[in-house]
């Protein structure tokens, strides 16, 4: 009868390993979702500047990108 007892608090012990171990792969899942929402706000602000800078750039033709930072430059002083 003991050894039988003891597969039994074995397979307890197992049991309760894995559901902590998915209690905490959970919560891993969950923090990685919530990083990669903010990534995802991060560069959808970042893309919406790119697109205003390509509009704006447009508007000065065929420029090399040394003109270009020139402009810049100019519109900074």
């Amino acid at each position: 009868m003991g050894g039988l007892q003891d597969r039994v608090s074995l397979l307890k012990r197992i049991s309760s390993d894995i559901h902590e171990e998915v209690d905490n792969h959970n919560r891993m899942l969950d923090r990685m979702g919530n990083d990669m929402d903010s990534s995802r706000g991060v560069l959808s602000g970042t893309m919406d500047k790119f697109k205003m800078a390509r509009e704006f750039l447009s508007k000065w033709g065929d420029l090399s990108q040394t003109q270009i930072f020139a402009k810049i430059e100019m519109l900074r002083a």
